[in-house]
């Protein structure tokens, strides 16, 4: 954000927080390991403190051996291969559900973890964040949060419409990010893409 500029973003931790709550509410997940994205990325750490307060809230203890380092985001097998090899960690009994801090993130860990022989999710459950493309492309398609880039870009529109017709004040603004519910996460396939698209069409009058 850009000081005295108006700013348009999606609310990472609440996002974040209904995925990790999914999988402790609905699939009785007791312990979750935690792939986390790079430190210097803001929204990397708001999906962080997001499943860290959602342990707390379901009366969860907070285990810091089982959060992999910071890494970037194409390297969720390094990650894994940290809590596994060097934390002698044992997917399946030291932690139930594998949650990634981004689909990329995801697709990396569950193609090792599927590599060494585990059943994604009747070993063990593994979810993600962003919606994007890498989370179809596992064995069972991926649980995760859809990021709102077409609402954002529509808000974003109608922001800068304001800015150039000279409004006094235009105020930051953040969307929702909703969850998607698959298959990873050990729900039903049928639920496949349950989520409502946000990809709907906009002509020029919905935009004015």
């Amino acid at each position: 954000k850009l000081p005295g500029k108006p700013s348009i973003a999606f609310d990472a931790y609440r996002g974040m927080h209904s995925v990790v709550s999914h999988c402790i509410v609905v699939h009785r997940a007791e312990r979750l390991a935690f792939i986390r994205g790079p430190l210097n990325h803001a929204s990397a750490q708001d999906r962080f403190f997001a499943f860290r307060d959602a342990l707390h809230e379901h009366g969860l203890r907070f285990d810091g051996l089982l959060v992999s380092d910071p890494v970037p985001w194409n390297e969720g097998e390094v990650a894994l291969r940290n809590l596994i090899e060097t934390r002698k960690l044992i997917p399946g009994r030291d932690f139930d559900t594998l949650v990634c801090a981004s689909d990329l993130l995801m697709l990396d860990a569950a193609r090792h973890l599927e590599r060494s022989g585990y059943r994604i999710p009747d070993d063990i459950r593994v979810v993600g964040f962003n919606d994007s493309p890498e989370s179809r492309f596992m064995s069972s398609a991926g649980t995760t949060v859809r990021v709102p880039f077409p609402a954002m870009g529509r808000r974003a529109f109608c922001m800068l419409r304001d800015l150039v017709e000279g409004k006094v004040t235009v105020e930051d603004h953040v969307e929702p990010a909703s969850l998607v519910v698959r298959a990873s996460c050990g729900c039903n396939p049928a639920f496949h893409d349950a989520a409502q698209s946000d990809e709907n069409s906009y002509d020029r009058e919905q935009l004015t």
